[in-house]
């Protein structure tokens, strides 16, 4: 016998029923649950930032908490039978099938004496399966080396999980973080290169909607209005209303987009009016 663990995620709340699933490691179950949530509440999203950076510890929490229902993970065991394996040799070639009992290989070897009965057999064939399955394949043995054999398959062992899938949210994140590293950087450095052809400006310029469109996207908000007017300016994230993934914003006359520093967020407010930087 073998055991193995699997996860089971039992969910119940509010715009929801009661729902048991099933998975193989507890990171499929999470993100199960994760995915539900983005679903049911992609209307509410004040709740996305605590979606996408719950963990296992926590996102039992984020449901209950937004859901009013139980989140419920757990590990099971699970104790499996042999398998069995099936192997049926002809003077034409060798099949062989892998099924999860030996009954199930008994049936395949039943049904191979039945449907060849009529033109092998001369007797009258028997009403049992099993009966004439033997006669069958005792015959055919020794008139043509057809020959029907079933063998127990036992897991021995740890099982080998895949490997957990890349937490590309993370990934994604430090590739912004870094972008806009380099772009304040080139921004330091404005002057010191030739740049008549606009090539550097236009990359820094792509970067910077890059990093703003994907920041958006993983907050799940639309731009944020301005106070009332359309002055450009670098402001804190905190004098705007929003749920922004970064600490400060550029306001410019193409939207405005959160940077994690104040530099980054000058860089793109200079990057759209130049006529505004004082060095």
């Amino acid at each position: 016998m073998t055991i193995i663990t699997i996860w089971t995620c039992t969910t119940e709340g509010d715009n929801c029923g009661t729902e048991t699933t099933v998975h193989a490691t507890e990171g499929d179950a999470v993100e199960h649950v994760r995915d539900m949530m983005r679903n049911i509440l992609k209307r509410k999203p004040r709740f996305a930032a605590a979606i996408e950076s719950a963990t296992a510890e926590t996102i039992k929490g984020v449901w209950e908490d937004a859901l009013d229902g139980p989140c419920i993970i757990e590990a099971q065991t699970v104790t499996l039978p042999p398998f069995a394996v099936a192997i049926y040799e002809t003077r034409h070639g060798d099949e062989t099938r892998l099924y999860a009992s030996s009954d199930d290989a008994r049936a395949w070897r039943n049904q191979i004496a039945g449907e060849n009965w009529a033109a092998r057999m001369d007797d009258e064939k028997p009403a049992d399966p099993t009966e004439a399955a033997d006669a069958y394949f005792e015959r055919v043995g020794e008139m043509r080396g057809d020959f029907f054999r079933i063998e127990e398959l036992e897991v021995s062992g740890s099982l080998a999980l895949a490997a957990p899938p890349p937490d590309w949210r993370k990934i994604a994140d430090d590739l912004a973080g870094a972008l806009d590293s380099c772009t304040h950087q080139i921004g330091q450095m404005s002057g010191m290169f030739d740049d008549e052809d606009g090539t550097i400006a236009a990359a820094v310029e792509g970067a910077d909607e890059a990093t703003g469109a994907y920041r958006k996207a993983v907050a799940g908000l639309p731009v944020a209005p301005s106070r009332g007017d359309d002055v450009p300016r670098v402001c804190l994230a905190s004098e705007v209303p929003g749920n922004w993934a970064g600490d400060w914003l550029s306001i410019t006359k193409r939207g405005t987009s959160a940077h994690r520093s104040r530099d980054a967020a000058y860089c793109m407010l200079y990057q759209e009016h130049p006529e505004l930087r004082t060095e």
